[in-house]
Order: C-alpha cells, then sequence, then structure tokens
C-alpha cells in the first residue's frame, strides 16, 4: 500500500493537493495536517505503535510556526526505520534558486515542486519512485 502526508498550512492549496493526489491513483492513503509540529507528532505516533511510515512527504517549504526546513531537521532527530524508507518532495510557491538548492541537498528530499500542483507534475515526479 502506498501512503503519503502533505503538510502545508494552506487549507484550500490542501484541499486541490488532496483531490489531485487522489485522482493520480498512485496513493491509496493520503494524509493531511497543516503544520509541520502536528506532522511530527504524526510520524512520532505512527513510530510509537510501530505502524507504517508514509511512502511520501510532500512539505510545504514556507510554513509558520516551523518551515519545511525546521521539519527536515527535526526528522533527522527521529528513528532510523524512518530514516531509511522516507521520500520528501518539497512543495512551495517560493521563486529563490537557493530554496530550491539547499532542499535538494538534503539526502531525503527527491524532488522540489512548485505549487500548484497538477496531474502531470505527480506522475512525473512520485509514479517513477517506488
Amino acid at each position: 500500500m502506498k501512503r503519503i502526508l502533505l503538510i502545508d498550512d494552506d487549507e484550500i492549496s490542501n484541499f486541490l493537493n488532496k483531490s489531485m493526489i487522489k485522482k493520480s491513483g498512485l496513493f491509496e492513503e493520503v494524509h493531511v495536517l497543516s503544520n509541520a509540529v502536528f506532522a511530527l507528532e504524526f510520524l512520532r505516533d505512527l513510530e510509537s505503535e510501530n505502524k507504517p511510515f508514509p511512502d511520501v512527504i510532500l512539505l510545504d517549504l514556507m510554513m509558520p510556526i516551523m518551515d519545511g526546513f525546521e521539519f527536515l531537521k527535526e526528522l533527522d532527530k527521529m528513528d532510523s526505520r524512518l530514516q531509511k524508507s522516507l521520500k520528501i518532495v518539497m512543495l512551495t510557491s517560493s521563486l529563490d534558486p537557493k530554496d530550491r538548492i539547499s532542499a535538494l541537498n538534503n539526502p531525503k528530499v527527491i524532488g522540489f515542486l512548485s505549487k500548484p500542483i497538477n496531474q502531470t507534475k505527480i506522475s512525473e515526479l512520485l509514479g517513477t519512485k517506488d
């Protein structure tokens, strides 16, 4: 079963992105959380209950409270089982090329998508990844 976790503070984007992900047929489970702190708690709960982690995380770069880069730093402190299996795609409206370079320098980050996402972007990036 393929699972995806979408982390974004924009509720409208979450609604649209969740719909687009479901239409792609690439994932059977889609979890949506509105901030990175909630996402870390969600992952810790999965870890403590020994439940499967998401196969992919779509992570918004610019969020209040904790941004995408801070989330990645906190993720490094978690279970090695999570570290081995996790694939992250940064999702952003940022036009700063430094953000793209910084994100793609993280070994867990497999891609960088500009908002809004669409079927083509999802299929090209996620459809070819195991």
